[in-house]
């Protein structure tokens, strides 16, 4: 879903010839993910984490912005599980553990 949303985002900040619908196309034969975890977090608690962790990030928060609101309109539509990515990483890290658990409880 990442490839489909950037695209998305970059294709209408550009107006590129090429539409979302081939971006979808090319994107279809794919398989689907049996677990999406959405880690909804605001651009610029995402830009300070990276600044903390001393990693550059390649987007600006306009970018981000966009990204964030075509995540939240594919959540909608889509079996994602939500998560809120302005808690402590350490918070976020457990509750995606117990997600991959929960679903894949044959594995554990």
């Amino acid at each position: 879903d990442s490839a489909i949303v950037y695209r998305k985002v970059e294709l209408s900040q550009n107006n590129d010839i090429i539409d979302n619908e081939f971006v979808l196309d090319i994107n279809a034969p794919f398989i689907k993910a049996d677990l999406t975890l959405f880690i909804d977090i605001s651009p610029e608690v995402s830009v300070e984490r990276a600044l903390k962790g001393k990693r550059s990030e390649p987007y600006d928060k306009h970018f981000l912005s966009k990204v964030r609101d075509e995540y939240k309109i594919l959540a909608k539509n889509v079996d994602y599980i939500l998560i809120d990515g302005e808690q402590d990483p350490k918070m976020i890290r457990q509750i995606i553990k117990e997600q991959v658990k929960q679903k894949f409880k044959e594995l554990f």
